[in-house]
Formats: structure tokens, sequence, C-alpha cells
């Protein structure tokens, strides 16, 4: 893929895919179909922490999560959106 896709605008779409090596199309057809239902983080604990000092955050998803999850299949980004008045 080239090109990034809407999260939530494709929810249980099919996207196609060419493959290219060297500039030549591989005749074979690959596609992937992204899951019918949006899983969602449920619940940070703490909800706020220092942007200073380091700390362990929980997150806890949606009991119904169809899928086992190891810590591998994780990557966290953190941002400061706003500072505090």
């Amino acid at each position: 893929m080239t090109q990034g896709f809407d999260k939530v605008k494709s929810i249980g779409k099919t996207v196609k895919a060419k493959i290219m090596i060297n500039g030549l199309n591989v005749p074979n057809s690959v596609s992937l179909t992204i899951q019918s239902t949006l899983n969602k983080l449920i619940k940070l604990d703490p909800w706020y922490v220092s942007p200073v000092l380091k700390n362990s955050i929980s997150m806890n998803i949606q009991s119904d999560f169809p899928n086992e999850l190891k810590v591998d299949d994780f990557s966290v980004y953190a941002t400061l959106k706003k500072l505090s008045p």
C-alpha cells in the first residue's frame, strides 16, 4: 500500500493490492478485508501521568475482543494535545 485508509470508513470493506517487483506487475491478486467491527480501548489507568516521570499505564479493551493479544502486538505513541493551565 502506498496510501493509508480511514479506519472508520473502511470497516467491513475489502482492499485490493497490486504487487510490483522491479517495475513489473505480478499476476497474482491480493486482497484483505477490514474487520467488520471497530474494537475500542475502554479504560486507561491512570488517565493522566507526569510528562517528566516514568509511569506505567494500564489499558483495558472491551471484554468481547475476538482475538488474543500479546505485548508485541502493541505500539503506543503518546502526544501532548494541550498544556494544562
